[in-house]
């Protein structure tokens, strides 16, 4: 890696579009130069609805991320997330045979790529491939099988893929603002490397990463992850649900989100007077914070209840010893671990992504930068450590897969 190594994260919210530009040292030390934001309303629960919005908001935080850090960016490592998000597990085996020196790296890509030997439709992309276990003759749960004695070698690939019209209408959004595509990461996991610690990926723990359309899941256990998930409710349901049940406007709605809300009664005064600014020419009113407070609340409730009857659907739901982790814009919201803890009955807390950088930290203080800040930390992680290849579609011929197994080994 260069002395001056730049790298850049891009997050397209629903809500917002955010950028972070860091520079990282030979020792992978981050440090944040700059950070821009824009309004988004091209992005539609993680899809693109309007190219050309979508351009114009990439455009403006590019801008001023490039600004502030007085540089101009590279390739860009990009967020996605959506519906069209899926994982699965798949297996893979291959005999070993009789050896004194046991099992080598070369058989371990030879069952990794095993595993990631199945048929994935023409309409679907691979966005990543994640170790999950291995197995040595029968006995599982081995980190790492090299040097290990065995006859049989069995690895468990976590595979994700998403629509490649979505990714391809995401990828055609940042070449139209100017910008080279690195790679591309699902929000849940670029957010899980920038508020979870290793601790509690080998324990077992839950990311809830709530932002303006959607809620991702992602579920670690044995540091590995598990299973990925998604509730379409965020932030902008909750400001949807004050405009209308107050009657006022998108733009007061969320200011009022922000200073006068809370999930959970024992941040409020609830017979507080709250003035509420009329719409179309209707005079102000008057109303008490009890009334905001049941809008509110009733959203936050429902929006934790789907992500934790999809939690409890995940075979790992019982392996969570070290609870959930919130993140996203939403865990802002007071009160949301009361909620939380309430209804999983298991500790939490919010995630925020200020771990091991340098720079501008309280810019990035907040938990709505965590996939931001995830994505520059998943950038520069050692790629082969951490399994982050693409490999074949189902398009690929079987010239095309024997090729590249033969560039793997020689």
């Amino acid at each position: 890696m260069d002395k001056h190594h730049i790298v850049a994260g891009l997050d397209l919210g629903t809500s917002k579009v955010s950028v972070v530009i860091a520079e990282v040292s030979p020792e992978k030390k981050i440090n944040i130069i700059g950070v821009g934001e824009s309004s988004s309303e091209g992005m539609r629960h993680g899809v693109v609805i309007n190219l050309e919005k979508t351009i114009n908001s990439i455009k403006t935080a590019v801008h001023d991320a490039q600004v502030m850090a007085g540089i101009e960016i590279g390739p860009i490592c990009v967020a996605v997330t959506g519906e069209h998000i899926k994982g699965m597990a798949s297996k893979g085996v291959i005999s070993i045979g009789s050896r004194n020196e046991g099992i080598t790296n070369a058989d371990v890509e030879r069952v990794r790529e095993s595993a990631k030997g199945i048929a994935i439709p023409t309409e679907r992309e691979i966005i990543h491939t994640l170790t999950q276990d291995f197995i040595v003759d029968n006995q599982p749960n081995i980190v790492d099988p090299v040097g290990l004695m065995g006859m049989r070698l069995e690895a468990i690939i976590y595979i994700i893929t998403g629509s490649s019209l979505a990714l391809g209408n995401i990828k055609k959004a940042v070449e139209r603002a100017g910008l080279v595509v690195d790679m591309m990461v699902i929000q849940s996991l670029a957010s899980s490397y920038a508020v979870l610690d290793s601790e509690e990926m080998h324990q077992g723990v839950c990311l809830l990463d709530i932002g303006g359309g959607v809620t991702n899941i992602a579920i670690w256990y044995g540091g590995s992850l598990r299973d990925i998930g998604l509730v379409k409710l965020g932030g902008e349901a909750i400001t949807r649900d004050i405009a209308m049940g107050l009657a006022t406007s998108r733009t007061y709605a969320e200011k009022i989100k922000i200073e006068k809300s809370a999930a959970h009664p024992s941040y409020l005064d609830l017979e507080e007077i709250i003035e509420i600014p009329g719409t179309a020419g209707r005079g102000p009113r008057k109303i008490n914070t009890e009334k905001l407070y049941d809008v509110v609340e009733a959203r936050v409730e429902e929006m934790l209840d789907f992500s934790y009857r999809r939690i409890k659907r995940s075979e790992y739901a019982h392996n969570l010893a070290s609870g959930l982790v919130v993140t996203g814009g939403c865990a802002n919201l007071k009160g949301i671990l009361e909620v939380g803890e309430e209804l999983f009955e298991l500790p939490m807390r919010v995630g925020i992504p200020t771990n091991d950088l340098s720079g501008m930290v309280e810019a990035v203080s907040s938990p709505s930068f965590s996939t931001c800040v995830g994505l520059i930390k998943y950038t520069v992680m050692d790629k082969e450590e951490n399994n982050v290849k693409r490999i074949y579609t189902s398009q690929d011929t079987f010239m095309d897969r024997l090729k590249k197994w033969i560039s793997d080994f020689f």
